[in-house]
């Protein structure tokens, strides 16, 4: 899926819908050839600021055992996703 334009609500939901429902999401960074597995940290529904302007949907990713700040300090244990 290689696209230049944000992807709406409905495109996300006919690519789940081909889903098995029962199957578990992983979510991957994908960077110079490198995949680091994520968890979903939140999902947003954001209202348009302006009249005219589109609705916002907003999914934050973070990395496994980051904060909520994508960071993992020294002595932090990692704890899972409340989502998983």
């Amino acid at each position: 899926m290689n696209q230049t334009y944000p992807m709406q609500i409905k495109e996300l939901i006919a690519r789940l819908n081909e889903c098995d429902a029962e199957a578990h999401v992983n979510f991957y960074h994908l960077e110079n050839y490198n995949l680091a597995n994520c968890f979903l940290e939140s999902i947003l529904d954001v209202e348009a600021a302006c009249e005219g302007e589109v609705p916002t949907v907003e999914i934050t990713i973070k990395l496994e055992g980051s904060d909520e700040g994508g960071n993992l300090g020294i002595d932090d244990e990692w704890t899972p996703s409340p989502f998983n």
